[in-house]
């Protein structure tokens, strides 16, 4: 994997990794819970991802990358997800998707 440019490594992290870390995460990501080990755990993954993407040394501010990187960080696109995910609920859309399929068949 050594040939992939830096935009074709985060394309794989956006749409691979991140899927498969985050598979289940309203399960687990609500007001009340106690989020202090998935999020350092999955900042790491972040931190990890954002060196191998852009091929640097861990010298470098964890931060500053990955704006470099064009990532935000991941506290953040959980609360996005988060915020749409409820809003999927509160109006229903899943269900609507549900019964059109179901009325099609």
């Amino acid at each position: 994997m050594r040939e992939l440019l830096s935009h074709q490594k985060r394309l794989l992290y956006k749409t691979c990794i991140l899927s498969i870390i985050l598979y289940g995460f309203p399960l687990w990501y609500f007001n009340k819970a106690s989020l202090l080990y998935p999020l350092k755990e999955l900042r790491k993954i972040q931190q990890r991802a954002t060196f191998w993407i852009l091929a640097v040394f861990h010298t470098f501010s964890s931060l500053g990358i990955k704006i470099i990187a064009g990532l935000i960080p991941i506290h953040l696109y959980l609360q996005k997800l988060s915020d749409k995910h409820q809003l999927k609920m509160q109006y229903g859309l899943g269900s609507r998707v549900m019964m059109t399929w179901s009325a099609a068949t």
